[in-house]
């Protein structure tokens, strides 16, 4: 499960941590296009950081298709884990 760098500073002041799970759309470069939450970490602060992290700093490798030969944009599924220090 993807751990961003550190916890938000308002989720470590009131010491929150937890887990989100994230659908989301990468471009043929790798990149999160669009991210929501499908399973919350019960934390609205969490859950819009978890989408912020995808979306502004996330990278995967690029899918592929056999068809293309080529990276293609593609839907995924991940975690994204926030521990306290």
């Amino acid at each position: 499960m993807p751990v961003p760098d550190e916890n938000p500073p308002l989720a470590q002041a009131y010491n929150l941590d937890g887990a989100a799970r994230v659908r989301a759309l990468t471009s043929p470069s790798g990149c999160v296009v669009y991210a929501e939450i499908v399973e919350s970490s019960r934390s609205e602060l969490l859950d819009d950081s978890a989408v912020a992290w995808a979306t502004e700093g996330a990278r995967f490798f690029p899918a592929t298709s056999a068809d293309t030969r080529g990276p293609i944009a593609a839907h995924g599924e991940f975690g994204v884990r926030f521990k306290l220090d």
